[in-house]
């Protein structure tokens, strides 16, 4: 058989176990990738909380490094499973629309931009936790759920800078996510053992 046709049959045997419910394969790429975006979180925390003369915005630059592993990763076709599930994920830019209607709105009522960024990172995370919920592949969403729902709720309180409760609720986010990511997979293996 060529690489192709093991590749395809690797694809049509994911397929199959998708449809029949059965979680995907353990990606060691998926802890690594959630991790990045932790570190990504606490590196963008420290330069948010460290007097310089610099914005603290400038510390969300160390996101680039954990949205790029991720994008390369969804785009290599190494992992047909990272493939789909990156695919999946850009269907959340349309989640644009909605938002600059929101924004919209928000601004006519009143509200300030702090709490437009609240009430979009709380729908954001509302939105991922149904996702989590409906598909038994997805636990890891869980993770970025809890924390985004957390954080939107922390940021109009004053909690804190407004860069450092954002890449606060990153670092939980991307450690609450690989935990999932890491049980889910000690779940498989104690499947497979019988």
């Amino acid at each position: 058989m060529s690489k192709d046709d093991l590749t395809r049959v690797r694809n049509d045997l994911e397929t199959m176990e998708s449809a029949i419910g059965l979680p995907p394969r353990w990606d060691a790429n998926e802890i690594r990738i959630n991790l990045l975006f932790a570190a990504a979180g606490l590196a963008a925390v420290a330069w948010a909380l460290l007097p310089h003369g610099l914005s603290p915005l400038v510390g969300l630059c160390f996101l680039l490094v954990p949205v790029i592993a991720w994008a390369r990763t969804g785009t290599t076709g190494e992992s047909p499973v990272a493939g789909r599930e990156f695919r999946s994920a850009l269907r959340t830019v349309w989640l644009a629309i909605p938002l600059v209607a929101l924004f919209g709105w928000s601004r006519q009522v009143g509200l300030t931009a702090t709490e437009f960024l609240s009430l979009s990172i709380f729908l954001i995370g509302a939105i991922l936790f149904s996702a989590a919920v409906g598909e038994k592949q997805m636990n890891s969403l869980l993770g970025w759920a809890a924390a985004l729902m957390t954080g939107a709720l922390l940021l109009p309180l004053g909690a804190g800078h407004i860069v450092a409760v954002f890449a606060a609720t990153l670092v939980m986010g991307g450690l609450l996510s690989a935990l999932f990511a890491y049980a889910n997979r000690e779940r498989q293996a104690s499947h497979a053992a019988g």
